[in-house]
């Protein structure tokens, strides 16, 4: 939603016309594009409701409830200089980070999610347009061969069982007798015979490729879309919590799984050398950490002063009552190298994973919302998720306030969720515990979250709408 930020217009402003539309304000060296009223109130846009978030590398896979590129863009060039060092203690799909690199920013990105961490390395990381070319050649054209191959030889016999089909091979063709299909939970619910052998046959492809590591892990990122358009998972339904598509939808699906795979890599090469030359000349870096925000080490990259601005969108909730960002991951990230027991310890460590209704929470706020849900909610445990859910967010309050230097801005992105019928006031408990550790509000922004950025739906059956834009400052 649009917000009135005060009366700066004629009086800090002298020489704007205050019935203009739209004004250019110069703050130090920025020229800055604000909205007036006819009052001459400024509005401060950040819903971005026609904005194309899907620009270079920011399209190179979808992720859950992602920070939009403009909203982190905005964050970064207003409350950062040039060669500043952005830190982002939750990044995700790493939005932050290529918005730090792109505006010629240095930045640390921390993840817990294994495919979201290895979305973010691939994201942020230039690649040469040569090599990337060579390789893109080699995987498509030998894709071909053996997709080839194998409907040439197998579509008149039919597959009965993944495991007969590879058994029967063994003997007949070497290539397919070295296929390996990763054994998860409900491999034959997610995806058709079919799919899965095709699937193998790109994902033994791209293992074996004789490359740089950096380039391997590009294609795997096109693998794992092509996993996530070819299951028969129902993500436009249930973008954070997918389900198996219905019978009818199920009967009619048929995915051609090398199709999905050619399209998405030749848009994704392009996307990755645009991003590529648009670095180029910029000489900063950017680390990417796989570990727990509630146990930050930066000390080997952080130089001696500290952060400068930490940009972040936390977790709403609990996973396993808001988006599941590893339930979702996990039907892509078993066909790119993650095991079974990496997602599992992963998903072990997100915020208020280890339910705790005694757990001490310095946030008014957050104890009275704590004793609502355990006073209204017929499930005992919805408490004692809250409360450890608060207890870790608090932790990872601390570590930003360790490492962001004196006088440094953190933004922090949040949405007020519902539990029990209740909304919960995520950026007053925000407030509150960051003013425990030496943080003064500066500012809190509002935005409306266009349905097409959030889930549908989650467990509490109802979106989370609006976000709140919170900025503190390090006293």
């Amino acid at each position: 939603m649009e917000q009135l930020h005060g009366d700066h217009g004629c009086q800090k402003y002298p020489s704007e016309k205050c019935f203009k539309n739209e004004s250019v304000i110069i703050v130090g060296l920025r020229m800055q594009h604000r909205t007036t009223t006819l009052a001459g109130k400024f509005i401060d846009d950040w819903t971005f409701k026609n904005a194309n978030t899907q620009y270079l590398t920011h399209g190179l896979h979808p992720y859950p409830a992602r920070m939009i590129p403009q909203l982190a863009k905005k964050l970064i060039m207003n409350y950062s200089e040039e060669e500043d060092w952005v830190l982002d203690p939750f990044c995700g799909s790493g939005t932050s980070l290529v918005e730090a690199r792109l505006n010629n920013r240095n930045s640390i990105g921390n993840e817990l999610n294994p495919l979201a961490f290895l979305l973010s390395k691939v994201k942020t990381t230039p690649l040469e347009k040569e090599e990337l070319g060579r390789l893109t050649k080699e995987v498509l054209n030998e894709a071909q061969e053996k997709s080839h191959l194998l409907r040439n030889k197998y579509s008149k016999k039919g597959i009965v069982s993944i495991d007969k089909w590879i058994e029967k091979d063994t003997k007949s063709t070497s290539f397919i007798a070295e296929i390996e299909i990763p054994k998860f939970p409900n491999l034959d619910l997610w995806f058709n015979k079919n799919v899965a052998i095709e699937l193998a046959i790109l994902r033994k492809i791209i293992l074996k490729l004789d490359c740089e590591q950096p380039y391997r892990d590009f294609f795997k990122i096109c693998l794992s879309f092509t996993a996530m358009k070819s299951s028969n998972a129902d993500f436009e339904s249930h973008q954070a919590h997918p389900s198996r598509y219905k019978p009818e939808k199920l009967a009619a699906h048929s995915p051609n799984v090398l199709s999905i795979f050619r399209k998405k890599t030749t848009d994704s090469v392009n996307r990755v050398i645009d991003f590529s030359e648009k670095i180029s000349d910029k000489q900063v870096e950017c680390f990417i950490l796989f570990g727990d925000a509630k146990r930050l080490d930066l000390k080997s990259i952080v130089p001696r002063q500290g952060i400068d601005i930490i940009v972040t969108s936390p977790p709403y909730g609990e996973e396993k009552n808001t988006v599941g960002y590893h339930r979702w991951a996990k039907i892509m990230a078993y066909w790119i190298g993650f095991s079974r027991d990496e997602m599992k310890k992963s998903e072990e460590l997100s915020l208020g994973s280890k339910p705790n209704i005694d757990a001490d929470i310095p946030s008014k706020t957050a104890i009275s919302f704590v004793n609502l849900v355990k006073e209204k909610s017929k499930r005992e445990s919805r408490a004692a998720n809250l409360a450890s859910f608060f207890y870790d967010y608090n932790e990872t309050i601390i570590q930003m306030a360790n490492w962001l230097k004196s006088g440094g801005i953190a933004t922090i992105v949040v949405g007020n969720r519902l539990v029990s019928g209740h909304r919960i006031a995520m950026d007053r408990v925000t407030v509150e515990l960051a003013e425990q550790m030496g943080f003064k509000e500066e500012k809190t922004f509002y935005r409306d979250i266009p349905n097409t950025v959030m889930p549908r739906r989650i467990p509490e059956g109802e979106t989370i709408a609006r976000e709140s834009i919170i900025i503190l400052r390090k006293m």
